[in-house]
């Protein structure tokens, strides 16, 4: 499979679970959380191995294999830090549809842990803007954000 195949197959998979309800350590199809998702698209085209990836875990493998990108496109990640990379801690991560969308699990945080809860949070798998590249930062309950974030591009593509 080329990587361009690859990358459509990922796309068309991540597509697939929009609706799927937010569960905190969700990494399967009952519920996702952010790099659950993240994980289930990529285990599926074979870009990782089994194994307890967090946003964290994840930005620190991609950001070491040269993964880093400068402009959002279809395909590649997102990830959202404490703090600027190499010291910086992802702390979410959402799939790029292009260069203003991202489609990810959110919404919900560490409480949400059954469908319920789930949806009086509104929290799913869902398509939303990139908050830094669309629209100013706004701290409310559903947006953690802070006018300190930091967001990283990568093309995971890259290194599998």
């Amino acid at each position: 499979m080329t990587t361009e195949e690859k990358r459509n197959l990922f796309m068309k998979y991540a597509w697939a679970f929009v609706g799927t309800w937010y569960s905190w350590g969700g990494d399967d199809p009952s519920g996702f959380d952010c790099s659950g998702l993240l994980i289930e698209c990529c285990q599926a085209v074979g870009l990782l191995g089994s194994g307890d990836w967090r946003a964290r875990d994840l930005c620190n493998k991609w950001a070491g294999a040269g993964c880093r990108v400068e402009k959002p496109y279809r395909g590649c990640v997102v990830f959202w830090l404490d703090n600027p990379l190499p010291v910086g801690n992802a702390y979410h991560v959402e799939i790029c549809l292009n260069d203003e969308l991202a489609l990810g699990a959110k919404g919900g945080g560490s409480s949400v842990t059954t469908k319920g809860v789930a949806i009086a949070r509104n929290a799913f798998v869902k398509v939303r803007p990139i908050p830094q590249i669309t629209q100013s930062l706004v701290a409310s309950p559903d947006n953690p954000l802070t006018d300190d974030a930091k967001i990283v591009f990568m093309d995971i593509f890259k290194h599998g």
